[in-house]
């Protein structure tokens, strides 16, 4: 009678293990199907930052020429896209990352080519400065390089640009780079929520005649 009761008990025992085990397998699986429910909702949340971080700039600029050297006096200044006239909306923001969309992002940085040539049969004298629409504290950073002269080193702000004067004997031309590059900040995300955010970018040249 002994011997029969203890294999029962043994027999219990096999079953309490097997479901021992099976809970365990239970609360395993449980664990790590939140930890991918987290995990998925991590990235989620990633992939729709990414998706929202874009930002797309509008650029006008203003172009004047005062010249008296006959008919075919004029300063011409032009990029990739266009010839300037009196009021343009340049792509200074043109990224690689976007298929050179005007689309920029966080750490996205780029340069932006002009010339400024003249076509007079006088020599001609020139004002270039720069000012920017900034509302949303957008920390866009730039440097400046005309020729094989470097005007701004270091990363600054644009306002730190000071006004360019610049004469240009007849028929010789002037490259500018200009060199952009969004910072990042820590109103980066708060940039990126808010749909009317917006920055503007103009470009200035006034030339005339030297006398």
């Amino acid at each position: 009678m002994n011997t029969s009761h203890y294999a029962v008990m043994q027999e219990n025992n096999e079953e309490e293990k097997e479901e021992s085990r099976k809970r365990w397998l239970e609360i395993i699986l449980i664990i790590i199907i939140i930890l991918l429910l987290l995990f998925l909702g991590w990235f989620g949340m990633k992939f729709y930052f990414l998706l929202n971080r874009e930002y797309s700039n509008i650029n006008g600029d203003t172009f004047e020429i005062t010249c008296d050297c006959g008919n075919e006096g004029q300063l011409e200044v032009y990029d990739s896209d266009i010839i300037w006239e009196d009021e343009n909306e340049l792509q200074i923001f043109k990224n690689p990352v976007y298929k050179m969309d005007e689309v920029i992002a966080p750490g996205d940085t780029n340069s932006y080519l002009f010339s400024i040539k003249n076509k007079a049969n006088c020599d001609l004298e020139y004002d270039l400065s720069f000012s920017e629409e900034n509302p949303f504290n957008i920390n866009m950073k730039y440097r400046l390089r005309v020729n094989d002269q470097v005007i701004t080193d270091d990363w600054v702000d644009i306002e730190d640009i000071s006004k360019i004067v610049e004469k240009l004997d007849d028929q010789k031309e002037d490259k500018y780079y200009l060199e952009w590059k969004w910072v990042e900040s820590s109103n980066d995300t708060d940039i990126g929520s808010r749909i009317e955010a917006y920055y503007h970018l103009s470009i200035e040249i006034v030339g005339r005649q030297v006398i």
